[in-house]
């Protein structure tokens, strides 16, 4: 068994593609084992969705960066960004938004080819019940319930999929190919794993 992990480690240093198939594989395998269906109130299933987001981004980079040499190093966490290096992105995000809102295309504008109707009723079916889902938790006024919901809609996520996304994916790429290849295609893969069609 751990001449296979060896093997593993060697592969995903030596080859980024390999390296993004198993963090790939990896993704989708602990997001299969960690979307259980769990009776209960709103706060259990904000619990449960934070624990989701760290597993399904968080153990995958976690394992990644353990395969692929000293976690610290892989994961960029032995170094600290400045002042100017936080404000800058935050600051061309800021600028950016509106250029954003042109992109956007409305839910009812985009239909799939009519061999594909089955699948477009279903992708409908699961938006209108994760809406319902997310308008239940977003319907209490309090302060302390939309601190949580930031925490665990916007900040866990945001945290963990960097470490995937940046940490190791784009990293990977950027070992055979320019850094700014490396930026477009790990954000190209970002965006093609959150899309919604509707």
């Amino acid at each position: 068994m751990k001449d296979i992990y060896e093997r593993i480690a060697e592969l995903c240093k030596s080859q980024a593609s390999f390296a993004l198939l198993f963090a790939l594989i990896l993704y989708f395998l602990s997001l299969s084992l960690i979307l259980p269906v769990i009776p209960g109130g709103e706060y259990l299933f904000r619990l449960v969705q934070a624990e989701n987001q760290m597993f399904t981004w968080g153990l995958v980079a976690l394992v990644m960066a353990a395969l692929l040499g000293r976690p610290k190093e892989v994961l960029k966490l032995d170094t600290s960004p400045g002042p100017l290096e936080l404000m800058i992105p935050a600051l061309i995000l800021i600028l950016i938004i509106p250029l954003i809102q042109l992109t956007y295309i409305p839910a009812d504008s985009f239909q799939l080819p009519d061999f594909m109707k089955d699948m477009e009723e279903s992708m409908r079916l699961r938006e209108e019940q994760s809406q319902k889902v997310l308008m239940k938790l977003f319907s209490d006024p309090s302060i302390g319930t939309l601190l949580l919901n930031i925490l665990v809609f916007a900040v866990v996520p945001a945290f963990f999929e960097e470490f995937l996304f940046r940490g190791i994916i784009q990293q990977q790429i950027a070992r055979n190919l320019s850094p700014h290849r490396a930026i477009l295609i790990s954000a190209a893969i970002f965006c093609f794993i959150h899309f919604l069609f509707y």
